[in-house]
């Protein structure tokens, strides 16, 4: 979409376009609001010297300094960088930073729309009809029509009713499309649908709506729509017959033909406020308010506001504003709207940040930013994700091209020690051949080069571990790999390859993090084979967390250089490492992800980006040489091991053994179950990482007690005394977990100290997730409970601890998974019943004998309130038997339920914890029972719907739901029925009826009934009730957990 400016704007007020303020909006930065409304001038860029440059000349004037030489910070044009922030003025003209990668993914969005603009049938272009025209436009379209680019000048009365006519003005603005529908109840009124093309395929259209519209979460894409929907308020609240649908629309690559909807209806306050009051208050500030850190990447004013971001509290590295508000004793809106009180000030705001208890920063920022000297430190902060020890280090990078969102080069190098002992390197010419077949091409040599390097390393049996510069060197490899194993190739030996090298990099469960579908798998990790050590190491991120350097926001390519690899290749006083650094240097004002993207485009010789791309991982590898020997030296110093640090090393590389699945549906469902464990794992072990690698005293986690001696118990059914524990919780102990009374070993217990905390982090929880007795610590359960003296009574197996009397002591909790192994063997039996499979029958398409009933019934989901994401649910889950819908995984947090309900029109469906999965499985089954079931003939049995789930509880819930959507619904006629072990008590709650399994036929009377049970219960129903013929449709809420 692209704005257009306005006739003759007021000279001297900020003028915006409607997808500027969209974005900045996102980005929460009142400066960038005030910069992005500022004329941008059109002469030489003001970075027109490279960042690089920049940085050296920072460095080197830092380091004139501490040696008594006076040297003034040059900006990178090489003027002194003093005085205030432009964007306190409002006059000031300002030149955003060129960004080739900016302009490719404007190229995308161009592409994407014009492909969409055809598959408009009755399309009306408005690109060349002036906005003065757009009244007449929208009076004149009619109902099946899409006006494309319809420009629209914001009215007075906008300005007039809001009361900023003296704050800011709007350009003209076009929504990318306007569809004309009739009015649903049959009136004459004409309801102007907007929708806007994303082409990005991270582009998330949020559906979260609380009670309060204050927790709606608003993106970029809704916020451009709902201000579109808006201001064509204005425009049209005097045409009669014309409203705006209270749905907004994004067309996305993922889904062309069918946009994803959201309620406008929610967001239009939001909309209002913003333009009345937040943004009037932004414009009227003296100063702005802003914080230079990790989401100003990518940012047009990057460069400018590092200059400026010295001094200000944005001065600490991958400072967040969560950690902003938790500084104390730091008038933090001065420093974040840019205020500069010199060096005293600025190692003020080090000095809290440092102290804060709430939302540690890395320690160690003050030293680097000690007056007249560069200096680096090690923090020295223990980490699970950087190998102690490897004998190889594998360093890939990989480039991408924004316009077609695929790689066009990459550069592999194999190393042992400082040897290369393998590199290569290749690239796909721009416009060299068609995409698909550029990309096809690439990922040929990178598959074959990638193998091979697999293959050394597994001749050799190396420990070793892969290293990519940032996250999305990580996420470009995997998605480039998952996108090629998924292509029809005419080379099926290359596609095993690449499933083998994704598998081998991401050891199955990261995958599940990508946003790309995930392609049909059929061979799958054997689960005995999870790794818990990641064989993907990002440098980016193992550096913020263990390396403090002197520079604000977040590091770079070329601050990792200058403070890193360059003092370690001068102090090597060798004639090689001499001639490596001129090279080096040469290279680094052309080696970041951008440079390498706008060289590429300019069409050099193929030659020229390969060195690119070598001379990359070159200088990632001397990071890491540079990162290695800062921790050890700080080791050293400290009289620690390096494993202390380092709390892992990768075991020795093997190809992953894999089990074949006939059925890609199966796979995925085992793919999922190993996901859910070691996500649920994850989180249980992230308590005993805290503390470690930080201050003594520290506190490390879990739950901390003192011994207090032994006792016996004896056991009222074996009759029989055992051996206990008396522990007392330490005063003003808070506990990570609900302490009561267990049964299944699922503690482990170890000394209070950074050995203990260690012990515990070294603990195989997977490997053990099945095992009570004989593990490799000291394990235990909690026996009782004496509230009043806060003391614990546990029992286990201590011969291996010995606790001391009034010795402090840490309790963690373990992963236990039971089911884990079972729910494995049982996808793969079903998988090898081939045709008499269950989830084969359910990939088969729906006979066409329904498709009017299912339209009719489609168009009746407004009436029981669904949202515009469980519409598409719905519409989805009765094309199939089966299907199955995979939601985004949350980052440490477990995703735990999964539901299957297996129906005529059946559904296989998987949601996050939290996104209203019962509530939607309510929602479907009365609607499903109102409008879609099929009738019975006389004298049949009822159409019989089951339900269970892995407890009592959760059936009940689901059971309530059902029964509290039917209230609301009177054409819904069925039963509900609740089965019991025991009847006694109530036999009614909200309208459904209780009964033991053995009872259930006696109780069937009406023509539709939904039974909810254990699965215990239906099993005792089958043994009942011999000529059963089992559920029509058959609901597993939490399937995952019923073993």
């Amino acid at each position: 979409m692209a704005d257009q400016d306005q006739n003759n704007p007021a000279a001297t007020l900020p003028s915006y376009s409607v997808s500027q303020i969209a974005q900045t909006y996102h980005f929460n930065c009142d400066k960038l609001l005030r910069l992005t409304g500022q004329p941008k001038s059109t002469g030489a860029s003001n970075t027109g010297a490279s960042s690089t440059e920049a940085s050296s000349t920072k460095a080197n004037s830092t380091r004139a300094s501490s040696t008594g030489t006076s040297s003034t910070e040059t900006s990178s044009t090489g003027t002194s960088r003093t005085g205030t922030s432009s964007a306190g003025t409002s006059s000031t003209t300002v030149t955003p930073s060129k960004n080739s990668l900016a302009d490719a993914h404007k190229a995308r969005g161009e592409r994407f729309e014009a492909v969409l603009k055809d598959s408009f049938r009755l399309l009306v272009d408005c690109t060349d009809i002036p906005a003065a025209e757009a009244r007449n436009m929208l009076q004149q379209a009619q109902v099946g029509q899409t006006l494309y680019q319809l420009r629209c000048q914001v009215p007075q009365k906008f300005y007039t009713e809001l009361g900023v006519e003296q704050s800011y003005k709007l350009r003209t603005f076009m929504p990318d499309f306007i569809t004309i529908k009739a009015d649903e109840d049959g009136g004459v009124k004409k309801v102007l649908f907007i929708t806007d093309a994303k082409s990005s395929r991270a582009t998330n259209v949020s559906h979260q709506v609380k009670f309060l519209i204050q927790t709606i979460t608003l993106r970029p894409p809704q916020f451009q729509v709902a201000t579109y929907a808006f201001l064509l308020g204005f425009i049209t609240r005097d045409m009669r017959n014309i409203v705006i649908e209270s749905l907004g629309g994004i067309y996305l690559p993922s889904s062309p033909s069918t946009p994803k909807t959201f309620r406008l209806d929610f967001l239009l306050p939001r909309i209002e406020s913003f333009f009345r009051t937040q943004l009037p208050v932004v414009l009227a500030q003296s100063q702005p308010r802003w914080l230079y850190n990790t989401k100003c990447r990518g940012c047009e004013y990057v460069d400018k506001c590092r200059q400026e971001a010295y001094d200000t509290i944005g001065m600490v590295p991958y400072l967040s504003e969560a950690k902003v508000k938790g500084l104390e004793g730091v008038d933090t809106g001065e420093y974040r709207a840019g205020g500069r009180g010199g060096a005293r000030q600025g190692e003020e705001i080090i000095q809290v940040s440092e102290d804060d208890d709430e939302e540690p920063i890395s320690g160690g920022i003050s030293d680097a930013y000690s007056p007249g000297t560069v200096r680096i430190r090690f923090i020295g902060r223990a980490t699970a994700s950087f190998p102690a020890e490897t004998d190889h280090d594998l360093i890939i990078t990989m480039s991408l091209d924004p316009l077609y969102t695929q790689p066009f080069g990459y550069a592999i190098a194999l190393n042992k020690g400082s040897e290369r002992i393998y590199s290569h390197a290749y690239n796909v010419p721009k416009d060299f051949m068609a995409p698909i077949l550029a990309f096809t091409d690439l990922m040929r040599e990178f598959v074959t080069a990638l193998n091979s390097a697999f293959t050394q390393l597994a001749t050799a049996q190396s420990r070793a571990c892969l290293f990519v510069l940032t996250d999305a060197d990580l996420q470009l490899m995997r998605d480039s790999l998952l996108r090629y194993v998924a292509l029809d190739v005419a080379q099926p030996q290359l596609t095993s390859y690449a499933m083998r090298c994704l598998l081998s990099m991401f050891e199955d469960t990261q995958l599940l993090t990508t946003n790309l579908a995930l392609p049909d798998l059929t061979s799958i990790p054997e689960q005995q084979h999870l790794r818990s050590f990641p064989r993907v190491v990002v440098i980016e991120n193992a550096v913020k967390d263990n390396i403090a350097l002197g520079v604000p926001g977040f590091y770079r390519l070329e601050d990792l250089f200058v403070w890193m690899v360059e003092p370690m290749l001068v102090s090597s006083n060798a004639s090689l490492a001499s001639n490596q650094l001129g090279d080096l240097r040469r290279a680094l004002p052309h080696v970041d992800s951008g440079q390498i993207h706008e060289r590429w485009i300019s069409s050099p010789p193929r030659s020229s980006i390969d060195s690119l791309h070598s001379s990359r991982v070159s200088i990632a590898s001397h990071i890491l040489s540079a990162f290695r020997s800062l921790a050890s030296r700080y080791c050293v110093s400290a009289g620690i091991s390096l494993s202390t640090i380092f709390l892992f090393s990768p075991p020795p590389f093997a190809f992953p053994k894999t089990r074949e699945f006939r059925s890609s549906y199966l796979s995925k469902l085992y793919f999922f179950k190993q996901y859910e464990a070691v996500t649920a794992c994850d989180q249980i072990r992230h308590e005993r990482f805290r503390g470690i690698g930080g201050d003594e005293g520290e506190d490390l986690g879990g739950v901390l007690m003192m011994f207090e001696g032994y006792d016996s118990i004896e056991s009222p059914v074996l009759k029989k005394k055992s051996m206990v524990g008396k522990f007392k919780l330490v005063d003003g102990t808070r506990s990570p977990y609900v302490l009561e009374p267990t049964g299944m070993n699922d503690y482990i217990l170890v000394e209070d100290s950074v050995e203990g905390a260690l012990e515990a982090i070294h603990f195989p929880d997977i490997l053990y997730c099945r095992t009570l007795r004989d593990l490799p610590a000291t394990s235990v359960n909690i026996h009782s409970i004496d509230s009043e003296r806060s003391t614990l009574i546990l029992k286990g197996y201590f011969k291996r601890l010995h606790p001391i009397r009034d010795k402090p002591y840490r309790l963690y909790a373990r992963y236990i998974d039971f089911n884990l192994d079972k729910v494995l063997i049982a996808l793969a039996e079903i998988d090898e019943r081939a045709g008499e499979s269950l989830f084969l029958w359910g990939t088969e398409l729906l006979g066409d004998a329904t498709d009017q009933l299912r339209a009719t019934a489609l168009k009746l989901r407004d009436e029981f309130g669904m949202s515009p994401s469980q519409k598409e649910i719905t519409a989805e889950v009765i094309k199939k038997r089966m299907q199955i819908i995979w939601g985004p995984p949350v980052r440490i947090v477990s995703i735990s339920t999964v539901s299957f309900v297996l129906v005529p029109i059946d559904l296989a469906h998987l949601l996050p914890q939290g996104s209203g999965k019962t509530h939607f499985l309510a929602l479907f089954l009365v609607w499903y029972l109102t409008h879609l079931r099929p009738s019975q003939p006389n004298n049949a049995r009822p159409l019989f719907i089951g339900l269970t789930a892995y407890t009592r509880a959760a059936i009940g819930n689901l059971l309530d739901r059902v029964a509290l959507v039917k209230e609301s619904h009177p054409a819904a006629v069925f039963e509900i029925i609740k089965l019991v072990t025991e009847t006694s008590g109530s036999s009614w709650q909200r309208g459904m009826t209780v009964c033991k399994a053995k009872d259930l036929k006696k109780k069937l009377k009406n023509e539709a009934v939904v039974v909810g049970g254990t699965v215990w219960d239906w099993y005792k129903v089958k043994q009942e009730w011999e000529e059963w013929e089992g559920c029509d449709i058959m609901i597993i809420d939490e399937g995952s957990q019923v073993g």
